[in-house]
């Protein structure tokens, strides 16, 4: 009966840890990760090095998705639609999805980890997007800060693009319903972090997949 008594105080402590944490997953405002993978990595991930590809095949990753707006519903990691093309033939099928839905203005963001890009020659980011009905769209934005911590709305943000994907894309095997694919300069600064905002309601949705972040000094040469 003892070794009942203190095997039950042992495992106490980390039944109430797991429940507080859950508790407080949803609330807005907060940091959290919600994908279709037991991830519960949500912190962001000071100067990441490049090359750096995060393909969202083993959930968010070391990305975090933080809600700003009205609404409770969050990005999610999800396989039920068509990759593009390399991503096909490397055996790749997730992606990183803000789906349409009805609960309010919703005003949220994916982040990626901070990266020191102060010895790369010229940092480049390059990722792959997708969006259906897209006269729809609220907002879909890329931005950089130089000066995030741990919240989107504190920091200062630049815009790379706001420009939506139109499907048309000549190179993919299905080109009238294709993803888009993007690439973008980056300052040469030791804290670098890119942020996808989705802004809407209902309207549409926001597929993004294969951002890499990577040094294209050598192209240029």
């Amino acid at each position: 009966m003892k070794k009942f008594y203190l095997f039950s105080l042992l495992i106490t402590p980390f039944f109430i840890l797991g429940q507080e944490t859950c508790s407080h997953a949803n609330e807005r405002g907060h940091v959290y990760t919600h994908s279709i993978f037991d991830n519960t990595n949500n912190q962001i991930r000071s100067n990441a090095t490049i090359p750096y590809v995060n393909s969202f095949e083993s959930g968010v990753g070391d990305f975090t998705v933080f809600i700003a707006g009205e609404g409770t519903y969050n990005w999610n990691v999800m396989s039920g639609h068509f990759v593009h093309d390399d991503d096909a033939a490397d055996g790749g099928f997730n992606y990183l999805q803000h789906d349409d839905v009805e609960e309010g203005d919703q005003v949220n963001w994916a982040i990626s980890p901070s990266f020191d890009l102060s010895q790369a020659g010229i940092p480049t980011l390059r990722y792959w997007d997708h969006a259906h009905w897209q006269d729809y769209v609220g907002a879909h934005e890329v931005m950089y800060s130089t000066d995030y911590t741990d919240n989107p709305n504190t920091a200062t943000w630049t815009l790379l693009t706001n420009s939506v994907c139109d499907n048309q894309n000549t190179t993919q095997s299905n080109p009238t319903n294709a993803w888009c694919n993007y690439e973008f300069i980056l300052p040469t600064d030791s804290n670098v972090t890119l942020g996808f905002k989705y802004t809407g309601n209902l309207g549409s949705d926001w597929l993004i997949d294969d951002i890499s972040l990577f040094d294209n000094s050598a192209a240029y040469a």
